[in-house]
């Protein structure tokens, strides 16, 4: 049933659930998690980020500080408590009422973590009948969990709540979301749109409304568009709205690289534009006068006369095309490029969005100074100037042996490519570095797709781009060696 896939995930989308949630609680963070019966339990640690996994334990960890479990016996036995002993067959909590509660770990039908984190914090209130809903988390307690559903402040008993887990960082629903969608299912796009909206970023809801009206006659894609541009106004004019939808992670981030101007995103979106199947664009007035005053001997220009008049009637893409011709990149300025040419669209929604920055640009890993030589912006990363920074991080980058991250000839066998491959699997294996793995296997096959056509799509020969990028050097980085010489355009 190939429409069974498209509904469940315009469901997922109506009710603001996070891609791919378990139907579980997560695992229990720094603590033994319960196994079933006849099986050795495993030990898992935490980074900090939510995310566990097995490790040996190390005398240079420090303590992990006392945790709160809620556990369910069974349908008629569940306590709260703060775990003070735990061994591989039993585990011992304080109770609210002071006693120590000893219980035999496979006795245990779940042990449900209480969420410590500041108020306010994003999180997804799980009822046990299974419902779902987002939320801002107040207080995660024995008795009640309290929490603000809009902007009301809502107490929910205990024993209605199976779990609060912290709402997945905005780009990694949006990954998850987009790699479920079919790319026509125009319908089910919608729903995406719809979601988009409501969490206060319409300038995405704009890219996939363009793209759903270049395809599929719709109304009420028109009718969203005109309120997607309305709300993009106001946001880009409220500062603390731009806040809100950023997410507060952005409040406390540090810019490790200076990102792009708008004026540098439009040189690259200019460059690399195929005038076979042009983006839109538009051009200042005064280009066919600029045009005629600083070219008029060149052999590319028509002949003086009415011919030459009438080129204050051209078309932008005509007048772009007399511009590559005769190479005048001191007017390519005058150019305005209104969308990503269709490659870097691609490299934008699907590999920037969908695996660079929920997967590589961490605090922990190239986000931050952890990530050596490579570092990624994150500021805004949705926006056209972070995305477009990170293309140039790319391509800039040089191995220590001096190879370049992409192969315009060969684009599967780009070492980027190879970075999100099982280290078995890749003639340049992504470096052992504690905290990595290989993109998830059921969007790996995706990702490939969209990279290699992404690469495949680069203009070539390659142009050099006027667009300078100051990284600050990392401790110990040293200078990438020289890049090959770029093509004039």
């Amino acid at each position: 049933m190939p429409w069974l896939a498209p509904l469940m995930v315009a469901i997922a989308l109506r009710a603001g659930d996070p891609p791919a949630a378990p139907p579980e609680p997560p695992p229990i963070p720094g603590t033994t998690q319960v196994a079933p019966s006849g099986t050795a339990p495993a030990t898992a640690t935490s980074d900090g980020s939510g995310q566990s996994s097995a490790t040996p334990t190390e005398a240079t960890v420090a303590p992990a500080p006392p945790r709160r479990l809620w556990v369910i016996l069974d349908y008629y036995k569940e306590f709260g408590g703060t775990v003070v002993r735990e061994g591989e067959a039993s585990i011992t909590l304080k109770t609210t009422t002071g006693e120590e509660r000893t219980v035999d770990r496979n006795s245990i039908v779940s042990a449900i973590p209480l969420l410590d984190a500041p108020e306010g914090t994003p999180v997804i209130v799980r009822w046990r009948n299974g419902r779902t809903i987002p939320a801002e988390l107040v207080s995660d307690g024995f008795e009640e969990v309290v929490v603000r559903i809009g902007r009301a402040r809502t107490s929910l008993p205990r024993r209605e709540i199976l779990a609060l887990e912290r709402e997945p960082p905005f780009e990694e629903q949006l990954a998850g979301f987009r790699a479920k969608i079919p790319a026509d299912a125009w319908d089910v796009r919608m729903e995406l749109v719809r979601w988009l909206l409501a969490k206060h970023h319409p300038e995405i809801a704009l890219e996939e409304l363009r793209e759903i009206r270049k395809n599929a006659d719709s109304e009420e894609a028109a009718r969203m568009m005109v309120r997607a541009e309305a709300e993009l106004e106001l946001l880009q004019k409220s500062p603390k709205a731009r806040a809100k939808a950023d997410g507060a992670e952005t409040t406390t981030r540090v810019e490790v690289v200076p990102r792009l101007s708008d004026d540098d995103v439009n040189m690259i979106r200019v460059l690399e534009t195929d005038l076979r199947s042009p983006p839109r664009m538009r051009h200042a007035l005064e280009l066919p006068t600029a045009v005629q005053e600083r070219y008029a001997g060149h052999e590319r220009m028509p002949p003086a006369g009415p011919e030459r008049s009438r080129m204050q009637t051209w078309s932008t893409q005509r007048l772009l095309q007399l511009l590559f011709s005769m190479q005048a990149r001191d007017l390519y300025g005058m150019v305005r490029i209104d969308e990503d040419p269709e490659h870097l669209r691609l490299f934008r929604k699907r590999v920037h969005d969908g695996w660079l920055i929920p997967n590589c640009a961490t605090s922990r890993c190239h986000g931050g100074a952890a990530g050596g030589r490579l570092v990624l912006a994150t500021t805004d990363s949705k926006s056209s100037r972070t995305a477009y920074t990170n293309l140039l991080v790319l391509l800039n980058f040089r191995t220590e042996q001096g190879q370049t991250l992409l192969d315009f000839e060969r684009p599967k066998e780009s070492i980027l490519m190879g970075f999100g491959r099982p280290r078995n699997e890749a003639p340049v294996p992504h470096p052992a570095i504690a905290g990595w793995k290989p993109v998830a296997t059921p969007l790996q096959k995706a990702i490939e797709e969209d990279a290699t056509a992404w690469i495949g799509g680069m203009y070539r020969p390659r142009p050099d781009y006027p667009v300078k990028l100051e990284v600050p050097k990392a401790p110990g980085r040293v200078d990438d060696p020289a890049a090959p010489a770029a093509q004039p355009r």
